[in-house]
């Protein structure tokens, strides 16, 4: 990675629908180079995809909320499975294995309090490796688009 990779990265974070013209104008590289810096960055795999953000609340989910998950056993194959069956779920949107007292966070948008009663007692809990969760809703959540260089 050099000092043109990382600019490249920076403009794609901040606006991923960007040109290849528009792209290679900003950072004073010809249309071909700049396209060949991208094409090696998405190979490489330091490009992992592109998407489109989305306002949770204009989809009905306006209730937000982190359940800390405790788990046993606590086997790489309970684990996978645990996670594969939250990515299953609807109102799972994040999944973090963590350290510490728990072993998972799972950020869940529902719609209605009735709706994260269901997702955690019904859906979560109730998985045969949960032996204990704790919910926090959240009252706001930004996620840092453009991650800058070391």
């Amino acid at each position: 990675m050099n000092d043109v990779d990382f600019t490249i990265i920076e403009h794609l974070q901040q606006n991923a629908r960007i040109t290849n013209r528009s792209l290679s104008e900003a950072i004073h590289l010809a249309p071909s180079t700049t396209l060949s810096h991208v094409a090696e960055l998405e190979n490489s795999g330091v490009i992992t995809g592109y998407h489109a953000r989305v306002d949770l609340r204009s989809l009905g989910r306006n209730l937000q909320a982190l359940v800390f998950v405790k788990l046993s056993p606590k086997t790489s194959e309970a684990v996978a499975e645990f996670v594969e069956l939250m990515w299953k779920m609807d109102s799972v949107i994040g999944i973090f294995l963590i350290s510490g007292a728990d072993d998972a966070l799972i950020h869940v948008a529902v719609g209605s309090p009735e709706e994260l009663r269901e997702t955690v007692l019904d859906d979560i809990s109730s998985l045969p490796s949960v032996v204990d969760q704790r919910t926090s809703i959240l009252f706001d959540h930004q996620v840092k688009t453009v991650v800058a260089r070391r």
